[in-house]
Order: C-alpha cells, then structure tokens, then sequence
C-alpha cells in the first residue's frame, strides 16, 4: 500500500492487529476449532459489545464530522481500557471485526454494498469470511446486526478497504469546512482505490464548495463513467456544470438522475432552477406542475 502513494508515516491500516485485538479474539471463540463457527463466535462476541452499549453503533450511514477510528481504538474504548467516544459506523465494526477474524486465521475481508439506489457519501460496509479459497459463504453487516445481506456486494482489497478510513476522514474534514485538507486525504483515498466513483464524488462536492466547477465536473464526470447507473452522479455532475453556466447540459444531467430516480427531490428541485436560470419560464412551470402530479 505504501507504494500507492501514501508515506510511510502517514499509512494507517484501521484493520491491523494488536495485542488487545489478539486477546479479544481469542477469548470471543474460547477452544472452538471449526473455522465457520469461529466466524460466528466473533460476530457475537461484537453484537454482545454493542448491545453493552460498549459501542453505541450510528443508525443510518449519512456522513459524519467525527474522525473515524481504527480497530484497535474502537476496541480499547468498548473494553474500557480508554476513555472516549465509543461512535462507531459500519466501516469501523467491519474493521473490528477483519482485524479480529484475520488473528484467528479466519480469510477476513471487507465488502461494499453495490447498491445504485444506496450509494452515497461513504456507503456501507460489511464484513466477509471466504471459506475453502475465494468462495464467500459468511457475510457479516456488525451494523444491523444481521449475518447476511439482501443486497449485492464487492469484496474489497486490502487498499480498497483502507480508502474507506481516509474517505470517511476526508468527508469529516468537508463537514467541518477544511476543504484544503479533505481533497488531500481524499487523494491518498484515491491512490488506494482510484477507480472508486464515491471518491470521486466526494472530491466533486469539495471542489464545488471551493468554488472550482470546472474541477469538479471532471471529476464527476468520470464517477459517472464509471457508475452510469447511479443517479447521485448524475446528480452531481448537473451541479458542477451548472455552477459553471453550463445550464443546458446541467439540465440533462438532473433529468438523467430523475429517470433513473424518479423520486429524487434534490435532482427535480435543480433541474427547475436550471430552467428558470436559463429564461425558460413556461418549461419551468410545466416542470413544476408536473412535480405536483409525481408527489
């Protein structure tokens, strides 16, 4: 991973092993050998945490302005062997839980929900164990507390699994209006995993905020690319052209976003505005009306 991009002394691996780690794990599965019953022993061990109220779990995945921790962090404030705050989100349960499953010998890993409709600011993650090679037979979201999931996934390599820690750092820097320091960590986020379109769209929104749309439709351009399918991109890409007076073009792109979300409010409330930025009046109301009828 260094070799992508980020220092040395900068490289932070929310997943790495620790004493404390070691210990967790190994007393969550007491003697137990079988490899699938290892798995499930953990998960319990973790459910048991929250349920504690030892780690009070976010409720939904919207972005959040505390910094994420890493697993071992997390661990040391569930077990009481430091004071802070015990928050913790779907990316950093799943963290807990590779880091923990990996000690074990367990083939740990981490997924992404590859969910069009779902897919926002950080998305949500999950934890995976693969038995017998590369076949993935237990799915883990420590979130919902649930061993499976409906939705369909993507088993993420290690880097792509540390991109989710600076991503979630980067958005957390954007909430707090450091715009300088949130393109830096979303570029180290990138270098990890360049081909991610949630990154791409995240450096998007920070751009706008700065005040570059040109900037930021490039790089929603290529989320869209790269995910034609999720209308939040579409979304996105209109507001950076629009931002930049391209008024005709912004319009398509909000009306892309409506036709693959026809309920998406955010993308009828600009398409309407880009009408009424560009004179044309009579379609704006027409739109307006129409919205009425969709509602």
């Amino acid at each position: 991973m260094r070799a992508q991009g980020i220092p040395q002394a900068e490289l932070v691996v929310p997943f790495a092993s620790s004493a404390r780690i070691r210990a967790f794990a190994i007393k969550a599965v007491g003697g137990e050998q079988d490899p699938r019953a290892r798995a499930l022993r953990l998960y319990d061990a973790i459910v048991i945490l929250k349920r504690r109220n030892a780690i009070a779990a976010d409720r939904d995945n919207k972005p959040k302005a505390r910094e994420p921790k890493t697993a071992d962090a997390l661990l040391a404030v569930a077990l009481g062997d430091e004071h802070g705050n015990a928050q913790a989100g779907c990316y950093e349960l799943s963290a807990l839980y590779v880091a923990a499953a990996r000690v074990l010998g367990l083939d740990a890993v981490g997924l992404e929900r590859d969910d069009a409709v779902g897919t926002g600011q950080i998305g949500h993650v999950m934890a995976g164990v693969r038995f017998r090679g590369a076949e993935l037979l237990a799915v883990f979201d420590l979130q919902n507390e649930t061993r499976a999931s409906g939705a369909p996934y993507v088993v993420l390599d290690d880097p792509a699994f540390v991109a989710h820690h600076y991503n979630h750092r980067g958005v957390a820097l954007y909430l707090q209006r450091d715009y300088a320091r949130a393109l830096a960590v979303f570029d180290e986020a990138l270098a990890l995993a360049p081909d991610s379109a949630s990154l791409l769209n995240n450096r998007a929104t920070t751009l706008l905020a700065q005040g570059e749309p040109s900037l930021a439709a490039a790089e929603a351009m290529r989320a869209v690319e790269l995910r034609p399918a999720v209308p939040l991109y579409r979304y996105q890409l209109g507001r950076a052209l629009m931002q930049g007076a391209a008024l005709e073009d912004a319009a398509a792109c909000f009306s892309e976003a409506l036709r693959l979300a026809p309920r998406y409010g955010l993308a009828r409330r600009e398409l309407g505005w880009s009408l009424l930025l560009r004179g044309d009046i009579e379609g704006a109301e027409r739109f307006y009306r129409r919205m009425t009828e969709w509602d």
